[in-house]
């Protein structure tokens, strides 16, 4: 890795604590995936694509209150995998208890200063997936469904140096999504 080959990875900062830090000269090598329980919390899956192996990497008990940042990155030279510590900054599973009416959703905060907030429908549940696919950049996607609606939304492209945030809410309302899809 010496002859100037390319390594791309993710900072991760959950709730401003040491940013930890995650690399992969494969394709499509890291990828970053969080998520609704049915505890009323979110689990953060952090993929990585190892010369020896492909691990992964869970924080689980995220909140309302709860904020984290993600950052896109470019080396030519190995860096170490911090991410090993993740798992210590998650919490024990409990059964969060949000307020009547109320469901767990997201602020977004966009690379070029928007805001938007997304959660999704009533008894469904969404997922926020950020890879290095193609390794050039990373493309951000959120995906909110029930059993009766589907939502999408894909976020702008992050290059490297570009970063995004996310702070979990409860809410009773989410912006509009931009794609829907009826299922039944």
């Amino acid at each position: 890795m010496t002859n100037g080959e390319r390594i791309y990875g993710f900072e991760i900062v959950f709730n401003d604590e040491c940013p930890l830090q995650c690399f992969s000269s494969k394709s499509a090598g890291v990828s970053l995936h969080l998520f609704n329980t049915r505890h009323n919390l979110l689990t953060l899956m952090v993929s990585v694509k190892e010369p020896a192996r492909n691990r992964s990497y869970l924080l689980k008990g995220i909140r309302p209150g709860d904020k984290l940042r993600f950052r896109y990155l470019q080396t030519t030279k190995r860096k170490s995998q911090t991410i090993r510590a993740l798992k210590g900054l998650g919490r024990k599973t409990i059964i969060y208890n949000l307020k009547p009416g109320y469901r767990l959703g997201l602020d977004v905060f966009l690379k070029d200063g928007g805001k938007w907030r997304t959660s999704h429908p009533d008894k469904g549940g969404f997922s926020f997936i950020l890879g290095n696919v193609p390794n050039t950049h990373a493309r951000a996607f959120l995906m909110a469904g029930n059993e009766k609606e589907y939502w999408h939304w894909q976020l702008d492209d992050l290059y490297p140096g570009d970063g995004i945030k996310l702070r979990v809410v409860q809410t009773n309302w989410c912006d509009e999504p931009p794609k829907v899809k009826w299922l039944s």
